[in-house]
């Protein structure tokens, strides 16, 4: 090649290149009797392989099936769980309901009165006289 940009001689060159590429893959591609065995052996080992392969994933399979069934067992413990407390709440409300509508006309009176005489003579702990007097 006198002119590395020559695109005729470019071309040749690839030419060459892909005959010589269609002769090595002709020699590749013949099957040459000393290898027999070894590729028996091979394929004898992919097959093993593969085998082992397929069971590997069954237990892996095994292992992703009972925990998604745990898993599954747990969710409907937590719904049981969850709806008890649903139910739960509702009983509250219904008891709270109930009791604002007793206290609705319900009136607390508080009335300070004087304390009275100790009935004994001697004032309470608290410093306070004893006794209660009852209102009215």
């Amino acid at each position: 090649m006198s002119d590395p940009f020559d695109p005729r001689e470019a071309l040749e060159a690839v030419q060459r290149l892909e005959l010589d590429l269609d002769d090595v893959r002709a020699r590749a591609r013949r099957a040459d009797p000393r290898f027999d065995a070894l590729r028996a052996e091979i394929e004898a080992r992919i097959i093993e392989d593969r085998a082992r392969s397929v069971e590997d994933m069954g237990a892996v399979l095994d292992v992703v099936e009972a925990a998604w069934r745990a898993q599954q067992r747990e969710h409907a413990s937590l719904a049981a769980d969850v709806h008890h407390l649903g139910v739960c709440l509702a009983d509250a409300r219904t008891e709270i309901a109930a009791l604002r509508g007793m206290l609705a006309g319900a009136r607390v009176e508080v009335r300070l009165m004087p304390a009275a005489a100790p009935t004994n003579g001697t004032p309470r702990a608290n410093g306070h006289a004893g006794g209660v007097t009852p209102a009215g």
